[in-house]
């Protein structure tokens, strides 16, 4: 291990109320290897590596659970490796957050990631005060992405999807 100390805190982006948990961090030398992966549970947990002195680019993902998704590995962890979600799950709150860091001989330092919400799932959609003529909405979402990456980046764009909202029979959305 190395001489210089990176402890890493994460904080929700403006939008955000809070952080999604588990937070599972990873940083990479400047050759683009994964050095260190570790995991934060709580915002109440501490995380600090010890490494060589040298600039790194730390990764985060949360909201990641072991059930719902497959994350990289230690081994092949890589700036665009892709977060996979298991066949039988579905899409929760995930957050990526990233920065870069130069580590100097017997130093400490802390690094702040800012998480950001990706939205993965729509789990409801309401639209208030339509006209009382209008009896149907068509809402369209695009651009829809393919998968999202480790490094906060999305890979290509599948299309659209079209959403037909009709009148509730109370007459109310």
């Amino acid at each position: 291990e190395g001489n210089s100390k990176l402890t890493v805190q994460t904080r929700a982006d403006a939008s955000s109320a809070k952080v999604s948990y588990p937070v599972t961090v990873y940083a990479m030398n400047s050759g683009g290897q994964c050095v260190r992966r570790q995991l934060l549970l709580s915002d109440n947990d501490e995380l600090s590596f010890n490494l060589d002195p040298a600039t790194y680019h730390i990764y985060a993902v949360g909201g990641a659970t072991d059930g719902d998704y497959i994350l990289p590995t230690l081994e092949n962890a890589v700036a665009t490796s892709v977060i996979t979600l298991n066949s039988e799950a579905r899409h929760g709150d995930l957050m990526t957050a990233s920065n870069t860091i130069t580590l100097s001989e017997n130093e400490s330092n802390t690094l702040t990631l800012t998480m950001i919400r990706k939205v993965m799932h729509l789990q409801n959609l309401v639209i208030n005060n339509v006209p009382t003529t209008v009896d149907a909405v068509a809402v369209t979402f695009t651009p829809l992405y393919d998968n999202l990456l480790l490094n906060g980046s999305y890979t290509t764009t599948s299309g659209e999807y079209g959403v037909a909202l009709t009148e509730q029979a109370d007459g109310t959305t």
